[in-house]
């Protein structure tokens, strides 16, 4: 392969100052900030190059004695990782404080401290809640400290809801952000020529050329990352030493054209590499799938890279460690991995890129598992910080889950110490709920059986009381009828004229009472209906009671809405306003100190303090203009006989 100028997976750092192009204003807006706070939150999407641009672009601002970087990363904690990198820096074994300790780093040199948390999300995506906890209490003491002591924390911006839960522990956490937004096509064209010039590479039709090159980086309407473009210059630089026939390399439209576009050439590349890996891996005697499967340990779920000790990948993949070692070694000849610069035993993927590539390589069952182990991973954070609450235990279907990936879970070395209890007390927990449940079922069987029968002996006490009660009726009939029969009889004797009388009067009184009771059944029928008629009007009236109430509060969450989207807005619209008049007002210092340096040189004494007065007066007393003026007073003075 050709000496490539270019990057490759590698991110910029401080010995790349001179050819990180495109930055500019954010390296000085990144700088000028830094002025105001000690803590920064520095975010953007992936591929964006926060890490170059705090790597490569604040040297180009700090000088030597400006800054002492501490830069740190999670690893397998952050606290654990953090604590490592004093220790190593003050060459102890053990440090008492870390207050202490950033104050016998900063007396040993004198110098400003800045600490950089980079990749900072992997306190989200693999750390728990306690790890957080402690981490955030720790920058808080360290934010109270005498000496110039900043820091930034750099991650990507889909976790930066994620700070508000330890926003009480750190109130000062979203105080000074700075939002690292993707280049502008015109930018990117512009770094493609000024990286193409700083390599003496010439491109065969200028800005078309590069153009083209930018059309081949981009995925879609989205703007290009400076990573991805690295990647591919390095590509197109390697196809052209190829067919370039003079010494000059030149990028022509053939050789992107042979290159064709990025995704391409990053997924050929991996596929070619885990090809040679495969070969060589059989040829140790490893499984033919061993390659791919320990890539598949430096991705996440979500495409970003996640570090790996030697002795984690032997537990994962069950493979002798000199064997490890060796696979090790050919991925990172092969610039895929890197080992860490201060644990060697500790390996992680040279770029979120590879991960990226890694995560769309994988089969779906393997991100099946990747996705359920960061779920997983994430319900046992809050099992913990909710102090093991019920409410926190795992659904039927995750055990279900759990158990289907038991081996490979068991594998990873916190299920033994952490994760294990977890899924047995949940499995605990639901089993005594699913007989919690089995038990409640056949109680109220049982109930409703007895129910059955009590109403069984019921029904038959009262068929026998029916009887007996139309038994008694009839007997009640037949000794009525005959006592008639018996006084008809007597009475016939007596006048069969008085009977006629008293059968008629008799007769009558029956259709009186017959129609009192029709007229009493009537005016019921009639007030019964009234009644019906008006319980169906009040049942109407609340159904639209009901409507008008769920159409009233669905505008009211609608006009909340509109509302909070306002504030949002206005919200933003200020704050890019105030960083806009802070840019503004910093270029017209540096107009006004420039103006007044050049009266001093040609000592023009009283024009550069007329200069630097406007300037004050315009710009409301800026301290650096007023330091200006009052150094350049304390010159005169001295000067004057």
């Amino acid at each position: 392969m050709a000496d490539s100028p270019f990057k490759l997976f590698e991110p910029y750092n401080s010995a790349d100052k001179d050819i990180f192009f495109g930055r500019d204003a954010e390296i000085y807006a990144l700088y000028n900030l830094l002025q105001q706070t000690r803590l920064i939150l520095f975010y953007g999407a992936s591929g964006t190059g926060k890490t170059s641009i705090i790597n490569a672009g604040l040297p180009k601002v700090f000088k030597l004695t400006d800054w002492s970087r501490i830069s740190v990363r999670r690893k397998d904690n952050i606290n654990k990782s953090f604590r490592s990198e004093l220790r190593r820096l003050l060459g102890q074994d053990e440090i008492s404080s870390l207050s202490s300790a950033i104050n016998d780093i900063y007396e040993n040199r004198w110098i400003p401290i800045y600490l950089v948390f980079d990749q900072f999300e992997e306190i989200f995506t693999l750390g728990d809640h306690n790890e957080r906890l402690d981490f955030f209490k720790d920058i808080q003491t360290l934010l109270t400290l005498s000496i110039p002591c900043k820091i930034i924390l750099s991650m990507r911006e889909e976790y930066i809801g994620h700070l508000y839960e330890y926003e009480q522990f750190v109130p000062l956490l979203f105080d000074k952000r700075f939002r690292v937004e993707p280049m502008k096509d015109e930018t990117t064209r512009s770094v493609i020529m000024e990286m193409s010039e700083s390599a003496d590479i010439a491109l065969e039709n200028g800005q078309d050329t590069a153009r083209n090159i930018l059309m081949q980086v981009k995925e879609g309407t989205q703007a290009a990352h400076l990573p991805y473009l690295q990647i591919y210059l390095h590509y197109l630089y390697v196809q052209e030493c190829k067919t370039g026939t003079s010494k000059k390399i030149t990028f022509t439209e053939n050789g992107i054209l042979t290159v064709g576009r990025l995704g391409n050439v990053l997924r050929l590349f991996i596929e070619s590499m885990l090809e040679k890996a495969r070969v060589e891996f059989v040829a140790m005697g490893l499984p033919d799938d061993f390659a791919s499967g320990l890539l598949d340990e430096f991705a996440t779920d979500e495409g970003t890279k996640q570090s790996r000790k030697i002795s984690e990948l032997v537990a994962s993949l069950d493979v002798d460690e000199g064997k490890m070692r060796k696979a090790l070694i050919f991925f990172s000849d092969s610039n895929l991995l890197r080992p860490d610069e201060d644990d060697v035993s500790r390996y992680e993927p040279v770029h979120d890129v590879v991960a990226k590539q890694i995560n769309e390589l994988r089969s779906s069952e393997s991100k099946e598992f990747k996705a359920f182990l960061r779920s997983f991973q994430s319900d046992y954070g809050r099992w913990v910080s909710e102090k093991m609450s019920e409410t926190r235990f795992l659904t039927e279907s995750d055990i279900a889950k759990a158990n289907i990936y038991c081996a490979r879970l068991e594998k990873i070395p916190d299920y033994e110490s952490h994760w294990k209890s977890y899924v047995e007390a949940s499995t605990r927990y639901n089993q005594e709920k699913l007989s919690k449940a089995q038990r409640e079922a056949i109680e109220k069987e049982e109930r409703n059986r007895e129910l059955s029968a009590a109403l069984d002996i019921a029904r038959d006490e009262k068929n026998k009381a029916n009887r007996s009660k139309l038994r008694a009726n009839i007997i009640s009939i037949a000794t009525i009828f005959c006592c008639i029969l018996a006084v008809t009889f007597y009475n016939r004797a007596e006048s069969q004229k008085d009977i006629a009388v008293k059968e008629r009067e008799k007769s009558d009184n029956l259709r009186k009472e017959a129609e009192k009771s029709k007229a009493i059944i009537t005016a019921q029928r009639d007030t019964a209906r009234r009644l019906e008629i008006k319980a169906t009007e009040a049942l109407e009236q609340k159904k639209n009671a009901i409507i008008a109430l769920r159409i009233s509060n669905t505008e009211k969450e609608t006009a909340n809405k509109r509302v909070i989207a306002a504030l949002k807005e206005t919200k933003t619209e200020l704050t890019a306003k105030k960083r806009a008049m802070g840019q503004r007002d910093s270029i017209e210092v540096k107009k006004y100190i420039s103006a007044a340096q050049r009266m001093h040189k040609i000592q023009k004494y009283e024009m550069e303090v007329a200069i630097l007065k406007k300037g004050l007066g315009k710009l409301n007393n800026h301290p650096e203009l007023l330091d200006s003026l009052k150094s350049l007073e304390r010159q005169i003075q001295f000067l004057q006989p």
